[in-house]
């Protein structure tokens, strides 16, 4: 005895365990078609009917082992009322079940090249109908449409288009206002002696409406207006007397410019009591002159 087999006798154990019994298993039957490519005979096809056709696409399990022995219309017909048929995906030849969500391939080379090898006759015929669409389409457009087209669009730096008529009204409109303001502000800084002859020149030229054009020497208006008229190089200003039509005596003497052109009164002493505003007013109003002749003069120096 060896000692594997006196260590096994006399310390080892036999498994006395109880097995599982093993469940009896059903027995199936399995039927397949194999007629794959469907070429039968139309006689054994008269019984069947379409959905029994349609069950041949798959194998069909027979459960009932009652039914081995009975023919293939039978087991098909019993398969039928145990299970839900299913529809196939086969389709025959020509169907159009199934294709009418589907698009038509565009075969005309209208969105691209297509697959494949493109000839040079393929390439040219759709640049050909591609000009004559064009054509077609330009001849079609009206003059509305036309010249909408060849309109240039603006932008600005964002990327936003700009109406260029409305941004034209717009600055006209801000360029009125502009005026208007300037004249408002004109008209603030007149006194009442430069509205008064503002008025008599504006009655002036009414009056000069219903004058007639032609004046001689012998005008008795005219001549009066010319009498009138002061000039600083007359030399019978000296013993010449003029009736004084002033409402109120002016100042002989020399008296400092201001912005109304209003000379002082005949009781004036001659002292400027003015904290100089005047002075800087019509310095600043030189300069600026000076300043847009000078603009003005070097804009025109390469003409």
């Amino acid at each position: 005895m060896s000692n594997a087999e006196y260590i096994a006798r006399k310390y080892l154990k036999k498994d006395t365990g109880k097995k599982r019994k093993k469940s009896k298993s059903s027995d199936f039957v399995e039927i397949q078609d194999e007629d794959v490519a469907g070429w039968r005979n139309e006689d054994e096809l008269a019984g069947y009917s379409e959905e029994a056709t349609l069950l041949q696409d798959q194998p069909t399990i027979v459960k009932d082992e009652n039914i081995k022995d009975l023919d293939e219309i039978a087991i098909v017909q019993k398969a039928q009322e145990a299970t839900v048929p299913t529809t196939s995906r086969w389709k025959p030849v020509g169907s159009t079940e199934g294709s009418q969500g589907r698009e038509p391939v565009n075969e005309s080379m209208e969105n691209g090249p297509g697959y494949g090898l493109v000839t040079g006759k393929q390439v040219s015929e759709k640049a050909r109908r591609q000009r004559e669409r064009e054509n077609q389409e330009m001849f079609a457009m009206t003059d509305e449409e036309v010249r909408k087209s060849k309109e240039t669009v603006y932008r600005d730096a964002t990327g936003r288009r700009i109406d260029i008529t409305l941004a034209r009204q717009e600055a006209r409109k801000k360029l009125a206002e502009q005026e208007l303001e300037k004249r408002r502000q004109k008209e603030n800084q007149l006194g009442e002696v430069q509205v008064r002859q503002q008025e008599e020149y504006l009655e002036e030229l009414e009056r000069q409406k219903n004058v007639p054009l032609s004046r001689y020497e012998d005008d008795p208006e005219y001549n009066q207006e010319l009498k009138e008229r002061v000039r600083w190089n007359d030399p019978a200003a000296a013993f010449l007397t003029k009736r004084n039509t002033a409402a109120t005596k002016a100042y002989q003497g020399y008296a400092p410019p201001n912005r109304f052109n209003i000379r002082p009164g005949h009781r004036w002493d001659g002292i400027i009591r003015s904290n100089g505003f005047e002075n800087r007013w019509f310095q600043r109003q030189n300069e600026r002159k000076a300043r847009e002749h000078e603009a003005q003069m070097w804009a025109v120096e390469d003409m």
